[in-house]
């Protein structure tokens, strides 16, 4: 008749045995699934169970996720599980928890193989008041999560469930690695199908954006998990949730009037930058968010915690230390497996009546992923189904230490159900094949850029401009790429070898070695909103050090995406013209001692004759996709003619320029295009709040007046008010 396996206390029972009499754990036909031999329960949840295997090739330990069969049952969910899996594994990015292999058992039995994680949960860092985060790890945890949502996000994938419990710091032999957990309910676009269903309530109720919760506030995107992003910014940086409601309803109809608590009045001493980037990413408009996990890395980057190279010390946990904790990337809250007795088999006593139903929790009070003992609403939404009147979900409050287990029966019914997948990705570098190898992503955006006049006469005058995309040499050009373009008697001084900066170039000969790459010079104002994104921490710096020369650089003072160098090592050429006969350089070079204040800074310039050859001056160029690269020597082609700006009888381009352009900070582009539909009478509440909004940010106080004043009573006026109150605007 053959026999059944139990994972958590390793007996075997009669084939038409479902659950084990010992524990309740669902029962496998082998202690073998596909190649890997079982050892052990980790986990359970409502839409499977996680075990600890070893897979028999390589010795080493994984984790194999089994789907649970009535959920596997319904040809939806294995469809999706099949599609989301193909799709998230396409990734390529060491901060999603990798999968090693996913398959089908003859007997229909879904699973998937993911490596074995040893660290702990963000959860288990995030502290109340007044013992908050370190905000070195705050910097260095959501950067490296947003690496990876950012992989996601350029696929086409969205995750919709991101929330502590699903960022994990991993322990590696390379230190520290921050990975996101479980696309279990992630949702992913295809050209034949879309799997996720418009009805569906998905996600954890404080983290979820007003798209997420209400139809008609807007479509679910890549902004969506920037909100969820925000929100768990805000967590890390306060203790405790933006919500003050203390029920699924209160804190859903907050998140949709978009009534945070402000993070000022729960932590203060923060830049305000900080404060301005938690508002933008929880902002219950989708186009106010930065759009995507690249923009809101960017603007962590700009707004930053901590200076530079500060040291991350160790995480401080909030519950009392343990043996490491593994991921489950379980969908739902999962329970830990009991622990195994000593293999018996079951005498007639042990036997049940009939035989027993896949089991659907184990004891509820020890929670593999438990949050700290707070309040902090994990409210995990499982399903929804849509009626006429509206959306009924299923909705399970987790308190600390409890499991959400819902009824398999009620997951089934649901038209999405949840499947968990959790699979590598890496960051794909877009761009050009070839061209964009070796360079860094410069996401477009407004950037400030100079400073105060009180560094120097020669300093940049303060000023906030716009790029679009753009990519940078993560390093300068060395003098053998310059000769391999250029020939081997350009550039160089006496005994330089081929690994060392060029130098020694002029103005032309370092635009005449990124055209034949076919890139071309960065302008002044690119180069400096490059280099505000890299360390420039003069004491990492290749500078002057007790006797002059250039060396190769050690790679010290580079930003977490690669850029190193922008200032020490030599300094570098731009397009930007100071005068007929001069160009702008930029950076500090190594006969500059860390201790020359300005000088030795990003912002230091110099206004340098073109055809000099200078032995502290080089070049690093950039790319822009779709540009020519300029030729330096025959005249540049004339600028293309400009695109018509549409009219009122293109009302749709009009707003989704509005809409994009403001979601971007193009603030006088999303100015322009909500007044001309103004003009065109489409003065609507939505249309008015972009332009209130747009003119706030470029301080336009007239403007900003003038459609503050024609807005209805309603809460987006307060959210005008803010935003003008950022900007030193005060607004009746």
């Amino acid at each position: 008749m053959g026999c059944v396996y139990c994972p958590a206390c390793q007996s075997e029972y009669p084939a038409d045995w479902k659950a084990c009499p010992k524990d309740a754990t669902h029962l496998l036909k082998s202690a073998q699934i596909g190649k890997y031999r079982i050892e052990g329960l980790m986990g359970v949840g409502g839409m499977g169970a996680v075990y600890r295997a070893i897979n028999p090739d390589t010795k080493g330990r994984v984790a194999v996720k089994v789907m649970n069969p009535a959920v596997a049952a319904a040809e939806s969910a294995r469809a999706r599980f099949q599609r989301e899996a193909a799709a998230v594994a396409a990734l390529r990015t060491a901060h999603v928890v990798k999968v090693y292999d996913f398959g089908t058992e003859p007997d229909g039995t879904l699973y998937l193989v993911m490596e074995l994680l040893d660290g702990h949960p963000l959860r288990d860092e995030i502290k109340a008041p007044p013992d908050t985060m370190n905000l070195a790890r705050v910097q260095m945890v959501l950067d490296g999560a947003l690496k990876g949502l950012g992989a996601a996000h350029r696929a086409g994938i969205v995750h919709r469930d991101l929330k502590p419990e699903n960022v994990y710091v991993a322990d590696t032999d390379d230190g520290e690695v921050p990975k996101l957990l479980d696309f279990g309910i992630a949702r992913v676009r295809t050209r034949d199908s879309d799997l996720t269903r418009t009805g569906s309530l998905m996600g954890t109720a404080a983290y979820m954006a007003p798209e997420q919760i209400a139809s008609g506030v807007g479509e679910i995107g890549p902004w969506s998990d920037v909100y969820a992003m925000g929100a768990i910014l805000y967590e890390m940086l306060a203790g405790t949730s933006a919500y003050g409601g203390e029920s699924v309803t209160e804190v859903l109809t907050s998140a949709l009037k978009g009534e945070i608590v402000p993070l000022s009045t729960v932590r203060s001493g923060l830049p305000a930058s900080m404060y301005e980037l938690v508002a933008r990413c929880m902002s219950p408009d989708p186009a106010l968010r930065p759009q995507d996990a690249e923009q809101m890395r960017a603007a962590l980057e700009r707004a930053r915690l901590v200076p530079p190279g500060t040291q991350v010390p160790p995480a401080s946990r909030t519950q009392a230390e343990s043996p490491a904790r593994t991921s489950l990337g379980l969908g739902l809250e999962a329970t830990q497996a009991p622990a195994p007795t000593s293999p018996t088999q079951p005498t007639d006593r042990d036997r049940p009546l009939a035989p027993v139903p896949a089991p659907i929790a184990t004891s509820p009070t020890d929670s593999v992923m438990r949050g700290p003992t707070r309040k902090l609403w994990p409210l995990v939404l499982v399903g929804a189904l849509v009626a006429a009147a509206g959306a009924f979900a299923i909705v399970k409050l987790t308190r600390p230490g409890s499991a959400v287990v819902p009824d398999a029966a009620a997951i089934v019914s649901a038209p999405d159900a949840a499947v968990t997948v959790a699979i590598d990705a890496g960051e794909l570098d877009a761009g050009t094949p070839g061209i964009t190898q070796g360079m860094v992503r410069i996401p477009a955006g407004d950037y400030e850029v100079g400073e105060d006049p009180k560094g120097d006469p020669a300093a940049l005058a303060k000023q906030t401009v716009h790029v679009d995309e753009l990519w940078i040499d993560a390093h300068e050009l060395t003098l053998g790429e310059v000769q391999a373009a250029l020939g081997p008697k350009v550039g160089g001084a006496s005994g330089d070898a081929p690994e060392l900066p060029a130098r020694r170039l002029t103005w032309e000969q370092a635009s005449a070695a990124c055209g034949k790459l076919g890139k071309r010079l960065p302008t002044e104002l690119e180069w400096e909103i490059a280099a505000r994104l890299a360390p420039s921490d003069a004491a990492s710096a290749t500078l002057l050090r007790g006797k002059p020369g250039l060396v190769a650089s050690p790679k010290r003072e580079c930003s977490s995406a690669g850029l190193c160098d922008v200032i020490g090592s030599v300094a570098e050429w731009t397009s930007t013209a100071g005068s007929a006969t001069t160009r702008i350089a930029r950076g500090a070079s190594y006969m500059v001692a860390p201790t020359s204040g300005w000088h030795a800074t990003i912002h230091a310039r110099a206004e340098v004759k073109a055809k000099s050859q200078d032995d502290e001056l080089g070049v690093r160029c950039a790319y822009r996709e779709g540009e020519v690269a300029p030729d330096p020597v025959k005249p540049k082609p004339a600028p293309p003619k400009p695109k018509p700006k549409p009219t009122c009888d293109d009302l749709d381009e009009l707003r989704k320029t509005m809409r994009t352009a403001l979601g971007a900070e193009r603030n006088a582009e999303a100015l322009a295009a909500a007044e001309r539909l103004i003009s065109c009478g489409q003065s609507n509440t939505g249309i008015v709040f972009h332009a209130a909004v747009a003119a706030c940010r470029l301080r336009n106080v007239a403007k900003a007046k003038l459609h503050f004043a024609a807005m209805p009573q309603n809460p987006r006026k307060q959210l005008v008010r803010n935003a003008c109150l950022r900007n030193t605007i005060e607004l009746p």
